[in-house]
């Protein structure tokens, strides 16, 4: 599961920096337990139980801190788009809220041959009161990740299990559709109703597609320094990188900069000779705020530590405070930023 979240995210990535177009993810589910955002690693997860059935725990980036459980029997949908692709389809458009609701009922629109009523919320899609479909929505601007499990087959008894009580009490029940029709289902069937769904109710046509070579590089670096290790599925910390995942180096410097502050771009800009294409270097300069990088721009979140703590000027590698005050040696700046790339 791990990996597929990597690739997820590699293709979020893609189409904020325009390099790919809107997208619909389908896999098959994992046994796995996602934790959503900053939910508890230590607080919600039954972790024996996790450990006797072979249940992987995993964290996904969302701005939502539920915690799903998935197996074999669940289907994962994820709709990766510009909002704009979304607003036109609300009558009374709220934001958030209609992104939510207008995938929803495409999903809804996929599943409405089995002939069953569903209650559609921002949360999550209902039979009567127990969540079928349950979401991880994403945000970067008016870009969305919107990752939805659908529980087709889900074992709801180990669902039970390995969430934690109090994780239990706050979701609700949970269903399956295979329990509320009495009956088996074939993933391939639902999903194939499910894309008829979505092209039909957004008014979308689909070209199958693969991940570019550069997406399937970025992939691979986000499971090897992401999802794969445990300071981020525990604590949620994982190196900051923006764009298509090179090596962010941040230079905090006074406006307009001084003479030490220039002295220190120099020195960076030596540091990174030969790793040009791998770097990426920002100049943020204090005050001027995130505009001064244009459209969409992301700081981490050490340099806007350094910036109300005053430190000043400063390195930022991968969101780490490397240097801070004084210029680096050149030598020892170039030996942590070669360490940074080649994580």
């Amino acid at each position: 599961m791990k990996k597929y979240l990597a690739m997820l995210e590699a293709i979020f990535r893609s189409r904020r920096e325009n390099k790919t177009h809107d997208s619909l993810i389908v896999f098959n589910g994992y046994r796995s337990v996602i934790l959503g955002g900053s939910s508890s690693y230590s607080e919600g997860v039954n972790h024996e139980v996790c450990k006797r059935t072979g249940t992987e725990i995993v964290r996904a980036e969302s701005v939502s801190r539920k915690i799903i459980y998935e197996d074999e029997g669940s289907l994962n949908i994820a709709f990766i788009a510009h909002a704009s692709a979304l607003k036109s389809k609300a009558e009374r458009y709220i934001p958030v809220l209609s992104e939510y609701e207008a995938i929803n009922e495409a999903i809804l629109e996929g599943l409405k041959n089995y002939n069953m009523t569903f209650k559609s919320s921002p949360e999550c899609l209902c039979i009567g009161n127990s969540k079928l479909v349950e979401t991880l929505p994403y945000w970067f601007y008016d870009y969305l990740m919107y990752h939805a499990v659908i529980h087709l087959d889900t074992n709801l008894e180990n669902y039970k299990r390995i969430l934690s009580h109090e994780a239990l009490k706050e979701k609700g029940e949970i269903t399956s559709l295979a329990l509320e029709l009495g009956r088996k289902l074939r993933s391939e069937v639902v999903l194939k109703e499910i894309v008829r769904g979505v092209r039909k109710q957004l008014n979308i046509n689909f070209e199958n597609s693969t991940l570019t070579s550069e997406e399937k590089a970025l992939a691979d670096k986000l499971y090897r320094v992401k999802y794969s290790r445990m300071e981020w599925v525990k604590n949620r910390k994982a190196p900051f990188l923006s764009g298509m995942g090179k090596t962010t180096v941040e230079i905090f410097v006074a406006y307009p900069p001084t003479s030490k502050g220039r002295e220190l771009i120099k020195t960076v800009k030596e540091a990174i000779s030969g790793f040009d294409d791998k770097v990426e270097v920002k100049v943020w300069m204090r005050g001027r705020g995130l505009s001064q990088h244009g459209e969409n721009a992301e700081m981490s979140p050490a340099l806007r530590m350094a910036e109300k703590a005053n430190i000043i000027p400063a390195v930022i590698i991968n969101g780490e405070l490397k240097f801070k005050e004084d210029i680096p040696d050149v030598n020892m700046l170039r030996k942590a930023i070669i360490k940074a790339v080649y994580l």
